[in-house]
């Protein structure tokens, strides 16, 4: 159920409006936008909601009968603009919040109306420079059956509550050097210990420059030069001189658990479960001994699988 204030609510019994929508969106690096649905910008609760690019609604679901309320809009994209290709493409919206009021904008003052509160799903340019998104209620999430499986390596992430691995000895400050892409650069940074792949499947962070507060995961390491390489390419330019903090990564192989991180108490995986081929090697040998005679009665000899 939503409430209002009274302010508001007198406005709603009004015979002529002039509600529209505003819309606070936080990206993946904490970064926020504020955007209105109206022609001109919107002051509430002390923030500008901007007209320009401003936003368009498509609809609004609330939840019923166990589905998440759902939100369809479109933003326009522009370079150098609020929202850009850049934040579509290279994933700074990526599960982002979303909040969307309606408001009068004649009358901001009297209080707002909470329409919505979720995330992204899914998010795509058209070919006329707008990005649609669709979202989706937090509800969602209680929608989605996960299942963790049996593996011989860990499920757990490094340094989580089940690792309880601290990161402090393996979390290093670093500047980056010389830039050959986006996705591959060299930094200046002091690891005594590392060597080739010693941050690969690791994370990285920028702590200033353009792509300030987002996290990347990382592909491989290079020790000689110190090159970096990134699954996925930053969402900006990388430039010289940007600060970062850099964690090694784990495999999670128990080996690597063992002799780089001396955690093997918290492993979380299951190394020495039979993998299938020893499972079907298992079974024909069973075959193999119920058509044979009973021990005593004759000799055999269990060959190997």
């Amino acid at each position: 159920m939503r409430s209002a204030s009274a302010g508001f609510i007198t406005l709603l019994a009004r015979d002529e409006t002039s509600f529209t929508f505003i819309c606070e969106i936080t990206k993946r690096n904490g970064d926020v936008v504020r955007l209105a649905s109206c022609v001109g910008n919107v002051v509430s609760s002390g923030n500008t909601f901007y007209g320009s690019p401003g936003f368009s609604l498509s609809s609004i679901t609330s939840s019923a009968f166990g589905q998440p309320p759902t939100v369809d809009m479109r933003i326009p994209v522009t370079v150098g603009g609020l929202i850009t290709p850049d934040d579509v493409t290279f994933g700074a919206l990526d599960g982002a919040l979303f909040d969307i009021w309606m408001i009068d904008y004649l009358s901001p003052g009297d209080g707002r109306l909470a329409m919505f509160r979720g995330k992204v799903s899914t998010v795509e340019i058209n070919d006329i420079g707008a990005a649609a998104f669709q979202l989706e209620g937090f509800a969602s999430d209680l929608t989605e059956l996960v299942v963790e499986t049996y593996a011989a390596v860990c499920p757990a992430s490094l340094g989580d509550s089940r690792c309880q691995k601290n990161l402090t000895a393996f979390t290093f400050n670093a500047t980056v050097n010389t830039v050959t892409s986006r996705s591959r650069f060299s930094l200046t940074i002091t690891a005594p210990a590392a060597v080739n792949g010693w941050f690969a499947n690791g994370v990285l962070q920028f702590t200033s420059g353009a792509n300030d507060g987002f996290a990347f995961d990382i592909r491989n390491w290079t020790q000689s030069g110190s090159v970096v390489d990134l699954w996925l390419p930053t969402i900006k330019d990388v430039s010289p001189g940007d600060t970062l903090q850099i964690v090694a990564g784990c495999d999670k192989l128990p080996s690597t658990c063992q002799q780089k991180f001396n955690n093997i108490i918290h492993f979380q995986g299951f190394p020495f479960l039979p993998v299938k081929a020893q499972l079907e090697c298992g079974e024909q040998a069973g075959s193999e001994l119920s058509d044979r005679p009973p021990v005593g009665s004759t000799t055999f000899i269990i060959e190997d699988c």
